[in-house]
């Protein structure tokens, strides 16, 4: 490590520090005494240390599990919360350098390509990656529960950073961390839950429901006008019931859970279900205007309707064309967007896409 040290003669100490004890090792003392006043260095590990919820994970192997030593509340009852990484490196030291450039391959690039295809057909991309639970909840892995609103900085800073640049190349981005970190839990009926689910890698139904408001948000900002495929009397925008479920979850599941012989109980959470009206079409082709291309998390929970492209829908007045491949939103679905959907030159496509891909070197590249 070089480290490059600012100093002058020890009569130039700030005066609130002068008072102060110090210690040190020299034995001659005739040597003239110094006060460091900044010093800067190369070491990237020191970067972050201001971090402690990254650094936490920075270490970890890739498949490897962490079980927070704090529990959470669901609804009435306390469970424990369970850390998926997948894929840790968006904590490493130096992703902000590997985000910054436009390497092909890598998240930046493709995302770039896909978005200058969509506008040269009239169309526009919203890029959106969803932070893991370790990205918001950093504090629980440190053994402490901040409460609702996370203090600090999330553990995906670098993350972040790569929504800017996105957003100076001109692409539409939306950052769900900076809005979880003040809504990491939600109230059913007088209790809380947590919005990220404690015992599966994935959001629960009501984070779900917040995003797709989100993104509408900003769709509403990149288009000025969405056909509709329904006609103008369409009515597929319904209430929402909320169901209270016992969710299994996922993390059980995990090779390196079941090796170990840990079980990994079920955990109440709400289904937010969208109720499609009598005789209305709640499925969408490759004519609607809107599309959704992604991962697991564009998967989670539709089959009840209580998943993202179903609340999108819901509050669009209309469906939308969804590509889903499990473990492959950055690759696997815009590869089969394409071939099967993307002559069909939508007015939007949405890109949702769990952000330990992002330091993935295999990202999607047009043909």
């Amino acid at each position: 490590m070089r480290l490059n040290i600012k100093m002058t003669e020890s009569d130039t100490v700030p005066p609130e520090l002068k008072g102060m004890a110090t210690a040190d090792e020299v034995d001659d003392f005739t040597l003239p005494v110094y006060w460091v006043h900044s010093y800067s260095h190369n070491e990237a590990r020191l970067r972050i240390a201001d971090n402690p919820g990254r650094l936490k994970f920075v270490d970890q192997l890739p498949d490897s599990v962490l079980k927070a030593p704090v529990p959470v509340l669901a609804g009435d009852r306390e469970v424990p919360f369970y850390f998926f990484g997948g894929d840790w490196a968006i904590y490493t030291p130096g992703v902000e350098a590997q985000f910054a450039v436009s390497q092909e391959g890598g998240v930046r690039s493709s995302v770039l390509k896909l978005d200058k295809l969509l506008r040269k057909n009239g169309g526009r991309l919203i890029f959106v990656p969803v932070p893991q639970s370790a990205s918001l909840y950093p504090d629980l892995a440190l053994g402490r529960n901040d409460g609702r609103v996370l203090k600090g900085a999330p553990g995906n800073t670098a993350v972040q950073e790569l929504l800017r640049s996105l957003k100076e190349d001109g692409v539409s981005v939306v950052d769900l961390t900076e809005h979880f970190r003040s809504h990491r839990t939600y109230d059913f009926e007088g209790k809380g839950y947590a919005a990220w689910l404690p015992n599966d890698t994935h959001w629960s139904s009501w984070a779900a429901a917040e995003s797709a408001k989100l993104v509408k948000a900003e769709l509403t900002k990149v288009t000025k006008e969405l056909s509709n495929t329904l006609g103008p009397d369409s009515n597929l925008a319904a209430s929402v019931k909320e169901v209270r479920i016992e969710h299994e979850g996922d993390i059980g599941d995990l090779t390196v859970v079941e090796s170990l012989g840990v079980h990994v109980d079920p955990v109440p959470t709400v289904l937010y279900q969208c109720k499609t009206l009598e005789g209305e079409k709640s499925a969408a082709d490759s004519s609607a205007p809107v599309h959704v291309i992604g991962d697991s998390y564009a998967m989670i929970w539709e089959s009840e309707r209580a998943g993202f492209s179903s609340h999108l829908g819901n509050m669009l007045n209309q469906p939308v064309y969804t590509t889903a491949v499990s473990g492959s939103g950055n690759r696997g679905a815009p590869h089969q967007w394409l071939k099967h959907a993307g002559g069909s030159h939508p007015q939007v496509l949405i890109w949702l896409v769990a952000e330990r891909a992002l330091t993935q070197s295999d990202w999607f590249e047009l043909p």
